[in-house]
């Protein structure tokens, strides 16, 4: 049971005292009340969720996420407040400034420069300086390679507090069309392809 319970998301073992095979039928009002207990934890999990993603990522930037919402994508974000920041973030294990140092090492070492400056920010909210996460990219280029962090570190430079404030486009990749049809953006190294409905503009 325990096993079966394990592989269950949230899922966990009670065990009734004096009852047999037929819970429901010997003992109703206790199962009536473990019933009502777990969906009053998965509310909570979900409140705790976004309390946390609000203190970590802004109110701003939670606001902006839930009025975007629509029918198809609003289970992937019920999902993501309470797996990620409902029953990851809030775990006693870690402090979240180790947290956001272990998030920007996943995103740079994976390939996700897009979600550095969202976690940046983080970053700073949850403690950590300019010079602290200088030196976790100059550790990062070590470990996972010069070429994404240098890209790493041309994001951080844009979105330190001590750069000049911007306009809300300035920070936008230029863009060149070629023959394919695809515009690719010459920021960075390397030009690459972009998906230009993705980019918001949002900068840092």
């Amino acid at each position: 049971m325990r096993q079966i319970a394990f592989g269950v998301g949230d899922g966990r073992v009670e065990v009734l005292d004096e009852v047999g095979h037929l819970a429901p039928v010997e003992a109703p009002e206790q199962v009536a009340d473990l019933i009502l207990s777990r969906i009053n934890t998965r509310d909570n999990v979900y409140e705790a969720g976004i309390a946390v993603r609000r203190e970590v990522l802004g109110d701003a930037h939670v606001d902006r996420i839930i009025a975007e919402k629509t029918d198809f994508t609003s289970d992937f974000e019920d999902m993501i407040t309470r797996y990620a920041w409902g029953s990851v973030w809030t775990r006693p294990g870690l402090d979240r400034r180790s947290r956001s140092m272990i998030t920007l090492s996943a995103l740079v070492a994976c390939g996700h420069p897009d979600y550095l400056p969202m976690h940046l920010r983080a970053a700073r909210r949850n403690g950590l300086s300019n010079d602290e996460i200088k030196e976790l990219l100059m550790h990062l280029a070590i470990y996972v390679g010069v070429p994404e962090v240098n890209y790493a570190f041309q994001i951080a430079k844009r979105c330190s507090p001590t750069t000049t404030k911007k306009k809300p486009h300035d920070d936008a990749p230029q863009f060149s069309a070629v023959a394919d049809g695809r515009l690719y953006a010459t920021e960075g190294r390397f030009p690459r392809a972009v998906d230009v409905v993705k980019y918001t503009g949002a900068g840092c």
